[in-house]
């Protein structure tokens, strides 16, 4: 693989993450004049009188906490930010400017490493509701979500633990499920989020800002959507367990009662639309802005693509498919352009968020899949010529310390040198639907594809082999790192061709 292509894809890939800090996003959506704020775009003011209390969860609001704080620390009363393990130290050693000053009077918690659920992240949630039911009617609160905050913020319902939510999450998560799913299911396992969080904030003011980590940007599963109407009900997820395949034999027993007792009205379901918590009756406000998203990313990424010679190829923001279908998608894409294109230097660029079902003992992420799948799809010829990088904007692709990875077409070769066997790392069962699509049938199935929102999710079959990513790409190389970036606004997909 040449070096200079992949220097041009982690380059691409470093400017869509520069266009999503957090810090610069706030700044654009906020202004203060004197003792007063606006929420740009909403057209939403509000006067400061030392009664501001910030409320913070998510992998990227560190910096929108320091940027908050630097336009109304001195009308910050109380706050409470829970953030990933080691995202202060990591931000100090490489953004320190996206870190809070030792003067800010936000309380940081570091918890759910791993993006899973833990006792510290607990806690943080537990002081957030707790300080959020103490605000009165002339405070102001300002929530600041991001891409995570769904396991930054466990406060499990009545009768459920910490560990429950865990175990919930983790069967879903190994069956499949989106991140919709996902998130719906932990709003009716919670006492905060779907909508909870604004009901506890009532009768104050309640300003959220979001950055978006979900495909289609839509507010009440971001996060899990503790400060928006919740749309779902305990019946939708009695009906997402069973299309997973979960039930009372392979869930917690609490659980199971949990919703089964929602299901039949003996526990209220999340509030709705109707709710006196999301009206908005002056002097009160409640607003809520999405300020940061995959689709300005990708944008920034098309620009320096374009700086770097290359013509872009648009895909969308909206991949939601299983993840090795996707990467057969977008190799067979990039060969097909390569193909018609050949003099030309060719950037395919999208975004979005995959699933990524997980068999056996072994270790990876969806983006890790991608660049391993897609090496496998390119020609072997095409080493020095053709590139996929799939990376996640949070700098960390499912439970590993990488971003995600870098495949290419000798990839199968370059394991061989190794004494490894690229395919024995892939060995996963594919969903039918996934399984029919092969290599030659795909041109004609792209023609089009920008702009498509795909969706090919399909029950798991049963799994009985590991698929083991990260140790392959780590072996050989191919590992895309870049720590915890301070942001989080789903995955950047490219693909480099040159002549």
């Amino acid at each position: 693989m040449g070096g200079d292509l992949r220097r041009d894809a982690e380059a691409i890939f470093d400017a869509s993450i520069e266009a999503v800090l957090p810090r610069k996003l706030v700044e654009r959506s906020l202004k203060r004049s004197g003792n007063e704020l606006t929420v740009l775009g909403s057209g939403v003011t509000v006067k400061l009188k030392k009664n501001v209390y910030i409320y913070a969860f998510g992998k990227a609001v560190l910096g929108m906490v320091t940027a908050v704080d630097g336009l109304c620390h001195d009308h910050i009363v109380h706050g409470v930010a829970s953030v990933p393990e080691g995202m202060v130290q990591t931000l100090r050693n490489k953004l320190p400017h996206l870190v809070p000053p030792d003067t800010c009077l936000v309380e940081i918690i570091q918890g759910a490493e791993n993006n899973m659920p833990d006792a510290s992240a607990h806690r943080a949630a537990r002081r957030i509701m707790e300080g959020a039911q103490r605000t009165a009617q002339d405070d102001i609160v300002i929530i600041l979500v991001s891409g995570g905050g769904s396991a930054l913020l466990p406060l499990p319902a009545d009768g459920l633990t910490l560990q429950d939510v865990r175990d919930t999450t983790m069967a879903c998560a190994r069956q499949g499920a989106s991140i919709n799913e996902l998130n719906t299911i932990r709003k009716h396992l919670s006492a905060v989020q779907g909508g909870q969080l604004a009901a506890a904030v009532y009768p104050a003011s309640a300003i959220t800002l979001v950055l978006s980590d979900v495909v289609g940007d839509p507010l009440d599963v971001i996060a899990s959507g503790p400060t928006v109407p919740d749309p779902t009900s305990f019946h939708d997820c009695k009906c997402i367990l069973k299309r997973l395949g979960l039930t009372a034999a392979t869930l917690p027993a609490r659980v199971v009662q949990h919703i089964a007792a929602g299901v039949a009205g003996r526990v209220p379901d999340t509030p709705t639309g109707e709710h006196v918590a999301f009206q908005t009756r002056p002097p009160r406000v409640h607003t809520t802005q999405l300020v940061g998203t995959n689709a300005i990313a990708l944008h920034a990424a098309r620009c320096e693509a374009e700086a770097r010679g290359y013509t872009v190829i648009p895909w969308g923001s909206a991949v939601e498919m299983e993840a090795r279908a996707f990467a057969k998608l977008f190799a067979a894409k990039l060969h097909t352009l390569r193909s018609s294109q050949e003099q030309h230097r060719i950037c395919l660029l999208g975004g979005g968020e995959t699933t990524c079902v997980v068999s056996g003992t072994g270790r990876g992420g969806r983006n890790q899949e991608i660049a391993l799948q897609a090496a496998l799809c390119l020609p072997p010829s095409s080493r020095d010529s053709m590139l996929i990088l799939s990376g996640g904007t949070d700098g960390q692709d499912g439970p590993t310390d990488a971003a995600g990875g870098i495949g290419h077409g000798g990839l199968a070769d370059l394991c061989a040198s190794h004494g490894l066997c690229a395919t024995e790392y892939l060995k996963v069962a594919v969903p039918p639907l996934c399984a029919a699509i092969t290599l030659p049938i795909l041109p004609c199935l792209l023609q089009s594809s920008h702009g498509t929102r795909y969706s090919l999710l399909s029950p798991a079959l049963p799994q009985t082999q590991n698929n083991d990513s990260y140790a392959l790409l780590d072996k050989v190389g191919l590992h895309l790192r870049t720590g915890l970036t301070g942001t989080n606004v789903m995955d950047v997909f490219i693909g480099l061709s040159v002549p």
